[in-house]
């Protein structure tokens, strides 16, 4: 059913002895990892992940680990991740609101061509899910600027001479 638990009866949903922090969550390409803190006198933690269907699943359960790498995941869908956590026999409460990834590919630069008139011509993939594309350049002091924002595939930077520059796409 949409919106169900798995591993949790509604009863001891309901019985909540503490509260514990929500997950820090981040993706990465087609990756998502999951941390979150220890609990003091935690027995186990169940970390749960509402699929695209809206259906919850524990992704996992255990008492020793604080992250959790997802590697189920695809660019351009929003996973949500909740975390109950076990002590002394009672739960802490499950949060359905839960906290919210959205995952993007990484974008591959299919060309980038110098020009006679100091502007580079860039030019990659569409990436499933993105609205815009940040386009950031790296200075000589290996930081990199935002030089621009498309909602195409392709860029022109103009530069100040001619060099060596790295670009990063987010």
């Amino acid at each position: 059913a949409n919106g169900t638990t798995t591993g949790l009866t509604s009863q001891r949903m309901e019985k909540t002895l503490f509260a514990t922090r929500k997950p820090t969550v981040s993706c990465l390409g087609e990756t998502v990892t999951v941390k979150w803190e220890a609990v003091e006198g935690a027995e186990s933690y169940k970390l749960f992940k509402q699929n695209t269907d809206g259906n919850w699943q524990v992704v996992y359960s255990g008492a020793d680990e604080f992250e959790y790498v997802d590697t189920d995941v695809s660019s351009g869908n929003k996973y949500i991740y909740s975390l109950v956590v076990e002590r002394n026999g009672e739960y802490s409460s499950f949060d359905t609101k839960g906290v919210t990834v959205y995952c993007l590919a990484e974008p591959k630069i299919t060309s980038a061509n110098p020009n006679v008139d100091n502007s580079v011509y860039l030019k990659w993939n569409t990436v499933e899910g993105a609205a815009k594309y940040n386009i950031y350049r790296e200075s000589p002091f290996e930081e990199y600027e935002l030089v621009g924002t498309t909602t195409k595939t392709n860029f022109y930077d103009t530069v100040e001479k001619r060099n060596n520059y790295f670009y990063s796409y987010y």
